[in-house]
């Protein structure tokens, strides 16, 4: 079965699920009246269940999950903290992650099961933003408050680095998604050089302790992710995974914006831009 939400003429979100047939096509629940629900941002299906980001009131946001029977979401008991805003909604490794707000910062919950609490998983409790969370190499990447820094959290042994980018800052268009993807044990993303603020196409080890520039090439479009919109410019980062490449829309070569197919490299021999990093046990 697959659900979906739909607004109905009242306002209302409304929980629907189909079979494919018309005749398997129904409503389910109208969030509105089940569940005071005004809004729903993110759905995932999880061990047997729906799972729900959706506010009830502008200061209210919520983690539900949904059995497919009853006339009610189960509300998770998450966090102290009314506001959770979850977001980033993932299952990876048979496991749901998502970020959402305690009452000190933002932090990457992780459900093990439907049936138990979600835990936290990054030992820093203060960040204001956790954004471009990427799960690929049996990790999670992810960009927090500092725009010259990656974060790495191993899944093997949960093992939390801070990894610095020296001389190079990530985008500060940080709700757009795509700035970062991971395939074939590397992780690729955009930097802005720090003293011409070009922007470059990245390509890093599993670990982030290599770094190197890929695109443009020398003498190229400095600035291949901008694209026109209106009376100003803005930079869409869009990279997509699929059959073991890595599909980037971008002007690399003054051509105009067209599809770039990149395969993952040996970073070995790279220059080691990424140094220090910080290590959390």
């Amino acid at each position: 079965l697959v659900y979906f939400i739909l607004p109905n003429g009242n306002g209302h979100q409304e929980l629907w699920r189909t079979d494919g047939t018309a005749g398997g096509t129904q409503q389910v629940l109208d969030l509105n009246v089940s569940d005071s629900i005004t809004g729903v941002t993110q759905m995932v299906s999880y061990d047997g269940k729906m799972f729900i980001a959706a506010t009830k009131s502008w200061n209210n946001f919520y983690l539900y999950n949904y059995d497919g029977t009853g006339s009610h979401l189960q509300r998770m008991n998450v966090s102290s903290n009314t506001n959770l805003y979850p977001q980033q909604l993932t299952v990876y490794n048979g496991a749901l992650y998502f970020t959402g707000y305690t009452a000190t910062g933002m932090n990457i919950y992780k459900l093990s099961n439907s049936n138990t609490t979600p835990q936290t998983i990054v030992p820093v409790t203060n960040y204001s933003s956790i954004n471009q969370m990427t799960f690929a190499n049996n990790s999670i990447y992810f960009y927090a408050d500092n725009s010259q820094q990656i974060h790495r959290i191993d899944l093997t042994n949960m093992q939390y680095t801070i990894n610095p980018l020296n001389g190079f800052n990530l985008p500060s268009y940080f709700q757009t998604n795509g700035m970062l993807a991971g395939i074939g044990g590397q992780v690729f993303f955009t930097v802005y050089d720090s003293f011409y603020q070009n922007q470059m196409f990245a390509e890093a080890d599993a670990d982030l302790q290599k770094l190197q520039i890929i695109m443009p090439a020398a003498n190229c479009n400095a600035h291949p992710f901008n694209f026109l919109a209106g009376c100003g410019t803005a930079d869409i980062f869009d990279f997509k995974v699929w059959n073991n490449k890595l599909i980037v829309p971008a002007n690399f070569n003054e051509a105009g914006r067209e599809l770039w197919v990149f395969e993952p490299t040996d970073v070995a021999n790279a220059i080691p831009e990424l140094k220090s990093k910080t290590t959390f046990s």
